[in-house]
């Protein structure tokens, strides 16, 4: 839901449409059992779209392992989410790049935006929370670009 809120406000959308938007949301969108998270995470991506140049790559092995286990899935979201969540909030251009590949023990994760990681600078709420919930996540700078790099077990 965040995330629809974020990009209709950078799309600069009326409070009309913002409604709308959270109304079609809750009807299409949920996290009730049942809810595909590779559907899940296809439409947080194509909602993002919207605003920001986003490049997904998905491995095949990777959806697989996403709905075997819906857990993991969810926890597969909410880092996409974050890592969209904070390219808008802390980087300096528009476009995300988005990595997900099967491991030998579950999933591998990488997020690269636009901007240089700041030194010095801990990690959030957002990136706190997916940690208590088993992420094993990370922030490093490649380049000019900051990558948040991940696995799920």
């Amino acid at each position: 839901m965040q995330n629809e809120l974020a990009a209709a406000s950078l799309r600069g959308d009326s409070a009309d449409a913002v409604r709308n938007a959270v109304r079609d949301a809750f009807a299409s969108y949920g996290r009730g059992a049942g809810i595909s998270r590779r559907n899940e995470l296809e439409a947080l991506l194509r909602s993002w779209s919207t605003v920001l140049d986003v490049s997904a790559t998905i491995d095949p092995a990777a959806w697989r392992a996403v709905e075997a286990d819906p857990d993991r899935g969810l926890l597969l979201v909410d880092i996409v989410s974050e890592g969209l969540t904070n390219a808008v909030r802390h980087g300096t251009g528009r476009s995300v790049t988005v990595e997900i590949t099967a491991a030998d023990a579950g999933l591998d994760i990488r997020i690269l935006t636009d901007g240089s990681l700041r030194s010095g600078d801990p990690a959030g709420f957002g990136l706190h929370d997916l940690r208590e919930r088993g992420a094993v996540l990370r922030l490093q700078a490649e380049g000019v670009r900051t990558a948040l790099v991940g696995h799920l077990r």
